[in-house]
This record gives C-alpha cells, structure tokens and sequence, in this order.
C-alpha cells in the first residue's frame, strides 16, 4: 500500500514540458495536442502514443518525445517544409504550400521563383495531392531547369491529367498546351527551341500546342 502511494506522488505528475525545433506549429498546440491530462503520473505516459498524438497534426512529419524521470516531458518536432504551391483551377488566388510527399500545409502566398501548379479540384490544409499529380509535379521539379525554369509562371495539371503550362512571353505571357504526361522531356526540349526562334522572329504568339506530331502555334492579330 504504502509502495502505491509512493508512485501516486506529486512528484511524479508532469511539471514541465520542453519543446523544440516547432517553428510554424505553436507550442502551445503541440503541448494542447500532447493530450496530458491534468495530474498525468510519469508511469502512466506511453512515449509512444504521445509520439503519435502529435504526428497527427499534418504539419508535423516527425516527433519524438522523451518522458524523463520523474516529471519532464521534451519533444522535439521536426516540421514539414514547403516544396512546391497549389491552387484549386476555380479558386486561382488561394494559394496552399505542400511538401515534397505531398502533403497540403498552409494557404501562404507563394514566394518568387517557386514552382506553382493548378490542380483540378479543391483543396485545405491537411489533403494530399493525388498520387497521378504528383508525379507530374516530381518530374517537373527534377526536370524543369535553366532559362524555360525562369519562364514557367504556373502549370496546370487538368482532370485527365493534361498538362498545360502558362509561360512569360513578350509581349504577353502564353498558355502551351503539352497534352498528357508522354513524352515530357522531348516537348520541352521542342518548347525551348520554339520559343528561341519565335523571340528572333519578333512573333506575338497566344498560344502553342504540343499535342500533335508537330508543334501548332497560334499568333495574335489586331482584335485580341
């Protein structure tokens, strides 16, 4: 009995917990989402459930806690970070940052030079992004280089997985159309090309399309 009251002691209820590496996720939320209840006993708390209770907010992509005798917890977070920005087609100024699993974080404006694609349905904070879209966002991040990387303003990824690239032109920026994901590197290796001799020409282009067996380009007249 008296072995009881002993582990029942004041001493081992939770006095105080440390957090680090949390940045973006208050403290106060993650210590909220730790779950301890008020006089939790240093012999009752699982490291591992507390582990998963804060790996269930999808801002976080790993914790680990430590519950050290008798009455300190520490954790430390480690968050996940922007990769690339998506917005929903029919909602285009409503920006969301994901990571590189594809993981939704937060809407945030996107900053200047990152890749920004549009998706085909709606979106929040917490979604993935659909496996098919992200692996088109994969190839174009691990693809799209140099002076056309530059050019790229926005991709759009269709319902049938189209891919349509809106890309700084003078004196307008253009919509290409690339058509599904096949054959990516030679249309862009075409695009790069096209572009070149169509800046040399001096040709105001609307749009070009990459679909066919050869490249369609279509130009601006007077009334547009």
């Amino acid at each position: 009995m008296s072995q009881y009251f002993f582990l029942q002691s004041p001493l081992f209820e939770f006095q105080d917990v440390e957090i680090d590496g949390a940045e973006e996720v208050a403290g106060s939320v993650i210590e909220s989402k730790l779950g301890l209840a008020k006089g939790a006993n240093y012999w009752e708390l699982s490291e591992e459930s507390l582990e998963a209770n804060i790996e269930s907010m999808y801002r976080v992509e790993d914790a680990i806690v430590n519950v050290e005798f008798p009455s300190r917890v520490e954790v430390t977070v480690l968050e996940r970070e922007p990769s690339f920005y998506v917005a929903y087609r029919g909602d285009a100024g409503k920006w969301f940052s994901a990571d590189d699993e594809g993981v939704i974080l937060d809407g945030s404006a996107p900053p200047e030079g990152t890749l920004k694609f549009f998706l085909s349905h709606p979106i929040k904070g917490g979604m993935n992004v659909r496996a098919s879209d992200l692996q088109v966002v994969r190839f174009f991040q691990d693809t799209l280089k140099g002076e056309l990387r530059e050019r790229v303003r926005a991709i759009n990824i269709g319902k049938k997985r189209e891919v349509t690239l809106k890309v700084s032109y003078t004196p307008q920026p253009l919509w290409v159309r690339l058509g599904r994901p096949e054959r990516l590197e030679y249309k862009l290796f075409l695009l790069r090309e096209l572009l070149s001799q169509l800046a040399k020409d001096k040709v105001d282009v609307r749009s070009i399309d990459l679909r066919y067996s050869a490249p369609v380009v279509t130009t601006r007249t007077s009334k547009d």
